[in-house]
């Protein structure tokens, strides 16, 4: 089961996903995805750019809570901001979109959860007069799996979160966009039995 939310527009348009995906399995395998992406903002060679949209995806499931359980849950949770537009007209590039994902997954038995968040690249700036490129979004991400199971099935968990590219500036007098902050990268794992977490920002 796979949901997509994708913005896209000159001007700073924001997507955002929140437990639009659900599903079960009769022992099974289950696998959930839930992606959103930020419009790109639009580039202009005479006057002002757009901005690139925020991204959210947000997803919280329990599986225990199902009357039909599986044996495996697999969830995707993604976010990315939009790319901000270029100028080459005198003005500046705009900034990246944010993005932020969170996800929160219990099953009854093995679950596999990737939790990801990528910044919007800033816009770049060119053309003859001085002007600045757009800084990268910022990018969040926090991750919790968990399952009460006593078998051998593990649960992994894997969080990272990814600051936008900020914008190339060509030529003399201009200035290049800052990277995007990336922060609040955490995610945790707990079973019975057997669990890894593994961490990137």
């Amino acid at each position: 089961i796979s949901v997509t939310g994708v913005q896209t527009c000159a001007l700073p348009i924001s997507s955002t996903l929140t437990n639009a995906v659900t599903g079960s399995t009769n022992g099974g395998s289950l696998s959930l995805t839930q992606y959103a992406q930020g419009g790109a903002g639009g580039a202009s060679t005479g006057g002002a750019s757009g901005a690139g949209g925020a991204a959210s995806s947000t997803l919280a499931f329990n599986d225990t809570l199902s009357t039909a359980k599986s044996a495996t849950v697999t969830t995707s949770v993604s976010a990315l901001g939009g790319t901000g537009g270029s100028n080459t007209g005198g003005g500046n590039g705009l900034a990246g979109g944010a993005a932020a994902a969170s996800s929160s997954v219990t099953g009854t038995q093995a679950v596999n959860q990737t939790v990801s968040a990528s910044g919007g690249a800033g816009g770049n700036v060119g053309g003859a007069s001085a002007g600045s490129g757009g800084n990268g979004g910022a990018a969040s991400a926090q991750g919790a799996a968990t399952s009460p199971t006593l078998g051998s099935q593990s649960v992994n968990n894997t969080v990272s979160a990814t600051g936008g590219t900020g914008g190339y500036a060509d030529g003399n007098g201009k200035t290049a966009g800052s990277g995007g902050v990336a922060s609040g990268s955490s995610g945790s794992a707990s079973s019975k039995d057997r669990k890894s977490t593994r961490l990137n920002s």
